[in-house]
C-alpha cells in the first residue's frame, strides 16, 4: 500500500510526542513493522533517541554517584579523620573544585575553612613552612652541582638525601628565589635574541621515546552551504610516532598549543633534554609557550621559514588523516562530531595502524617492545 511522504512524517512525529507503537498502530492500520521501519531511516528521530538513552545514561550515572556519596557521608568515615588533616586536604585542592564543592565533600562548614585561612593556616602558610625547610637544601645543590641541574634533577637529588617533594613544590620555590639551570637559561636566552636554531635538523631518527616530540597545526573545513573552521594541533614522539596529544580549537591560538603541550606532558614520563621542533608560526615563538618549554627543561627547535621537509614527518601525518579519514565525512555537523572522528582516527593510527618505518606494527606496539626490552635487555 502507497503512503505519503507526509502520512510518514505525521506518523513518526507521533511517535516522537510519545505515542506508542502499538497505539499508532491501532490507529492508522499501518503494520508495526512498518512504523518501525519509518522511525528508524528517520534522522530526527535517531540524533534525537540517541541524545535521549546519552541523557538517560548520565542521568543514571549522576544518580549512582549521589547514593554512593550519600552511603560514604552516612558512614562517617569523615569524622574519623581530624578536622586539620581535612581543611589541609581542602587546602591544597580548593582552587580546583572552588571551596564549597571541598567543603561539602570533606563535610566541613564553609565559615570553619574561611577562619582557618584568616588565621594564618592557609596555603601560604604552609607553602612558606615548606619554602622554609627546603630552600638551604635547594641552595645546596644548585651550588654543589655548578647550578646545572634542573628541577627534575633537584627533586631527584633531594629525594637521595631524605627530603620527599614534589617536582612541582621545588619548580615554584626554584622561580621564586629565581634559581634557573645555566642550560635552561641558555635555550632561553637564545629564544629571546632571536636564535631560533633547527636542533632536529631533518634527522627523524630517534633512539629512545621522549627525546624529541614534533608538532604542527591543521585546519579543517566542516559544513559546505555554511562553511566552519577548526584548527587540529598534535604533537609525535618521534621515536615510535604516536601521536602522545592532540587538541582541537576554533582559532589557531597559543591557548591551542599550550594545552596540547599541557596534555602530552601529563601523559609521559620526560627528561631534560627533550627537544620539541616546529615552525615559525606565532603561536609556536609566543612567550607563552617559549616560558612553558623553559618551565619543563625542554629545548626548542624551528623548521627553516618556508621549509615545510624540516617537519616531513608531522606533515605526512596530517597527509594520512585527510586521506585515510577526513576527507570521507561530508556531513560532519559540528564541533562534537569532528573530535569524535578525530579520537577515532588516533586511536586506530596509535593503536591497530601499521608503519613500514616501524617494521609493519603500530606505535604503541613499538614503544611496548622498546620499553620490555629496557626492563629485560639480552645478554650479550
Amino acid at each position: 500500500m502507497y503512503y505519503s511522504d507526509k502520512f510518514k512524517k505525521d506518523v513518526v512525529n507521533r511517535y516522537l510526542n510519545g505515542e506508542s507503537v502499538p497505539k499508532i498502530h491501532k490507529d492508522t492500520g499501518v503494520s508495526k513493522s512498518t512504523i518501525y521501519e519509518w522511525i528508524n531511516s528517520s534522522k530526527e528521530c535517531f540524533s534525537i533517541t540517541a541524545m535521549q538513552k546519552t541523557i538517560d545514561r548520565q542521568r543514571q550515572k549522576i544518580k549512582r554517584l549521589e547514593s554512593m556519596i550519600e552511603i560514604i557521608h552516612e558512614a562517617d568515615f569523615f569524622q574519623e579523620i581530624p578536622l586539620e588533616k581535612r581543611l589541609d586536604l581542602i587546602d591544597k585542592i580548593w582552587e580546583t573544585y572552588g571551596i564549597n564543592v571541598s567543603c561539602d565533600a570533606l563535610d566541613v562548614a564553609h565559615g570553619t575553612f574561611h577562619n582557618h585561612q584568616k588565621r594564618g593556616k592557609g596555603k601560604n602558610y604552609l607553602h612558606n613552612k615548606r619554602k622554609s625547610e627546603l630552600l638551604p637544601e635547594i641552595e645546596k645543590i644548585d651550588n654543589e652541582f655548578h647550578h646545572i641541574y634542573g628541577a627534575n634533577k633537584i627533586t631527584a637529588e633531594l629525594k637521595n638525601r631524605g627530603f620527599n617533594a614534589s617536582k612541582n613544590t621545588i619548580l615554584k620555590i626554584m622561580q621564586e628565589e629565581h634559581i634557573h639551570s645555566l642550560r635552561m637559561d641558555k635555550n632561553y636566552c637564545a629564544f629571546l635574541n632571536g636564535e631560533k636554531r633547527n636542533v632536529i635538523n631533518r634527522k627523524f631518527d630517534t633512539q629512545r621515546p621522549n627525546q624529541a616530540w614534533v608538532s604542527d597545526v591543521t585546519y579543517l573545513q566542516i559544513g559546505n552551504a555554511k562553511p566552519k573552521y577548526f584548527f587540529l594541533c598534535v604533537i609525535m614522539d618521534l621515536y615510535s610516532r604516536k601521536i602522545i596529544a592532540h587538541s582541537v580549537g576554533e582559532t589557531n591560538s597559543k591557548r591551542l598549543i599550550n594545552t596540547t603541550f599541557r596534555k602530552a606532558i601529563e601523559s609521559r614520563d620526560i627528561n631534560e633534554g627533550l627537544v620539541f621542533h616546529s615552525d615559525r608560526g606565532a603561536n609556536y615563538t609566543s612567550k607563552s609557550f617559549c616560558d612553558l618549554l623553559v618551565e619543563y627543561g625542554v629545548i626548542q627547535s624551528f623548521s627553516k621559514p618556508g621549509t615545510p621537509y624540516d617537519n616531513a614527518v608531522i606533515e605526512s601525518f596530517f597527509q594520512n588523516f585527510k586521506t585515510e579519514c577526513f576527507n570521507h565525512y561530508f556531513d560532519i555537523r559540528n564541533k562534537k562530531e569532528l573530535i569524535n572522528i578525530i579520537d577515532e582516527y588516533i586511536n586506530f593510527y596509535n593503536i591497530k595502524r601499521s608503519h613500514s618505518y616501524l617494521n609493519y606494527v603500530s606505535p604503541d606496539d613499538y614503544e611496548r617492545k622498546y620499553f620490555e626490552h629496557s626492563k629485560n635487555p639480552r645478554t650479550e
